[in-house]
């Protein structure tokens, strides 16, 4: 556009400020669809269901949307510890459906925070739009690796509107050992503390890990179904719990070493416990010395040789490391009583309880065996 020179001063600023303002308007309509607005608002979009495709090794993320209408997710961004991926431009979840999201590796599977967020919103606008945290993280379980199809998943579904990145995520989060991308979540809603209890856990330093599981209740229970996770696989128990007694029991392929925490699921797929102990004492090698010293209670072991519920099932039910699981509270390291269960005695150390027991038992299994109850 030229302005011709005997134009007046005031005219030449309007033709100036005409033209300055086409440029605008005509940038505004060739910027990319990612680049012009958010969706707004406060959005009822959730990450609803997390896993690692084993086949593939990529990340995938069901999104769901409780709206009346679609909203465009497109160029919002997915953050873990491993980096951000860009939901592709043009990625629309419909009203009450979901859609999932496949990207190379960024979520640490043993423990990590996994963010959406609409990256679109003004820079002083909250733009978090939901959040899961697992492992050792936070309260959500991590999906066993060792499970082909198993999955980090909301329960209750998104359908009963759960609220978005919850400071309690053990609550709204749990595993589903047949994963339902792309679908309705079906997996039971938690119900922590209200059944079993996992009161010690020894790590088994290469060897099979080992568990001990109390019963508060005066009915015995029998084990038959009920399974426990972590980061690593999934392992189906055996045995009965006497009433106000306990069971120990080896879980081998748990890994304890390496994923430090345990979640107990009831023979309806309910997880109705977890530990963790992350942050906790050095454990001790059977047989070894080494580690950290103990402190509290414990100031004088060398170390420790197992994590435990000090009285027995004193410990929360929603802990997630050690000082969540009650860490120097009422879960402490402490000498190893596995099959006796755990008292103080006159205010001292935790030492072998004697309260009912079934004989040690050994349990091994291996997803073919996990698996098989869902054929």
């Amino acid at each position: 556009m030229r302005v011709h020179p005997d134009v007046h001063p005031r005219n030449r600023l309007r033709w100036f400020l005409l033209l300055v303002a086409s440029f605008v308007v005509t940038g505004l309509f060739d910027l990319p669809r990612c680049a012009q607005a958010s969706a707004g608002g406060e959005l009822k979009v959730y990450i609803s269901e997390y896993k690692r495709d084993k086949n593939s090794g990529d990340d995938e993320f069901e999104i769901s949307n409780e709206e009346e209408s679609a909203v465009d997710i497109g160029c919002w961004t997915i953050e873990a510890s491993g980096g951000s991926h860009k939901i592709e431009e043009g990625t629309t979840v419909p009203a009450g459906g979901s859609v999932v999201v496949t990207a190379e590796p960024i979520v640490d599977s043993v423990t990590d925070d996994i963010e959406l967020i609409d990256d679109l919103k003004a820079p002083l606008t909250a733009n978090l739009i939901d959040r899961v945290r697992f492992g050792t993280s936070g309260g959500a379980p991590a999906a066993p690796i060792g499970v082909d199809d198993a999955s980090l998943c909301r329960a209750p579904a998104t359908s009963t509107l759960p609220p978005q990145a919850p400071a309690d995520d053990e609550n709204y989060w749990t595993i589903d050992l047949t994963s339902t991308l792309g679908s309705p979540n079906d997996a039971p809603d938690p119900a922590l503390g209200t059944s079993l209890l996992i009161n010690e856990v020894r790590i088994g330093f290469g060897g099979p890990d080992s568990l001990e599981i109390y019963n508060p209740t005066s009915t015995p229970v029998d084990l038959d179904g009920w399974f426990a996770t972590s980061a690593a696989d999934a392992v189906f128990l055996a045995g009965t719990v006497l009433g106000f007694g306990v069971l120990a029991l080896e879980v081998d392929g748990l890994d304890f070493e390496n994923t430090f925490r345990v979640d107990l699921f009831n023979a309806s797929s309910v997880r109705v416990d977890q530990k963790g102990w992350n942050g906790a004492p050095n454990p001790r090698p059977s047989g070894g010395s080494g580690g950290s010293g103990v402190s509290g209670r414990f100031a004088g072991l060398a170390a420790t040789d197992c994590y435990g519920s000090c009285p027995d099932g004193d410990a929360p039910s929603n802990g997630y490391d050690f000082g969540t699981s009650g860490g120097e509270l009422s879960w402490f390291g402490l000498p190893c009583s596995l099959g006796e269960g755990n008292e103080v005695v006159d205010g001292g150390p935790c030492v072998a309880a004697e309260v009912p027991s079934d004989d040690f038992r050994v349990v091994l299994s291996s997803w073919g065996r996990v698996k098989t109850r869902y054929e």
